[in-house]
């Protein structure tokens, strides 16, 4: 099995990699200068994480946005949003004990727009206090990747792979894996706004916050996998 240095570029991998998978799974870690998350989190020295996203039209995006910060700054933050390039609005809703949840309508963003009319779906997408993005992609075939990839590239963003695994079989849920996505599912985790937190989620289950995330992102993978391997068969 190829085995990948940590940050090696996604362009040393294009032809070295071969994945015979229906279904695979893919973090990028994406520098995007044109982007207000990528301006903010680092500002701030917060995590922001894009729940969804959707084009409106051409490169006009609609997000759900999470961000985690001093209740005291959050008015400054929701400005600074307001204000940042591109960014035509911004909507609270809602601001409880240092969780922002909110939607931003922008325009300048040329990267997640290339993200949003690929072939990629995107399960996951934070901004960890620097200036770029890390999209955990889900994708039919290495191609979609390098599609992606390339189109990135040609437009003068800066692609590094962190991880690429593929899902070799849609597999059943695990018990555990059942019992925490079922759990989550039913006191809202999924909603829009979310009706628990992750932390609350843990606490629920009697597990850690890393062990939630963990159970929660394969169970998800499965999910999509047997989706996508239910279209294609």
């Amino acid at each position: 099995m190829y085995r990948r240095e940590p940050g090696q570029s996604v362009r040393g991998l294009k032809k070295r990699v071969t994945v015979r998978s229906a279904v695979l799974e893919a973090v990028l870690s994406v520098s995007l200068p044109d982007c207000w998350v990528t301006n903010l989190a680092p500002r701030h020295g917060i995590e922001i994480r894009v729940i969804d996203r959707k084009v409106i039209s051409g490169n006009r995006m609609k997000d759900l946005f999470e961000a985690q910060v001093p209740p005291e700054t959050i008015p400054r933050l929701v400005e600074e949003i307001r204000s940042s390039a591109g960014v035509r609005n911004v909507e609270v809703v809602s601001s409880e004990r240092g969780r922002l949840i909110g939607i931003t309508y922008a325009t300048n963003c040329g990267g997640c727009a290339l993200l949003a009319k690929s072939d990629c779906f995107i399960a996951g997408a934070v901004a960890r206090r620097t200036a770029t993005f890390e999209w955990n992609l889900v994708f039919r075939n290495r191609e979609s990747l390098r599609r992606l990839v390339s189109r990135l590239e040609k437009n003068g963003y800066e692609v590094k792979l962190l991880r690429l695994s593929s899902v070799r079989e849609a597999v059943p849920l695990t018990r555990r894996q059942e019992e925490i996505l079922a759990t989550a599912f039913e006191l809202g985790y999924f909603d829009y706004p979310k009706r628990i937190r992750l932390g609350d989620l843990a606490k629920r289950l009697g597990v850690s916050k890393s062990t939630v995330s963990q159970v929660l992102r394969k169970a998800q993978t499965k999910v999509v996998a047997a989706y996508f391997q239910r279209q294609t068969t």
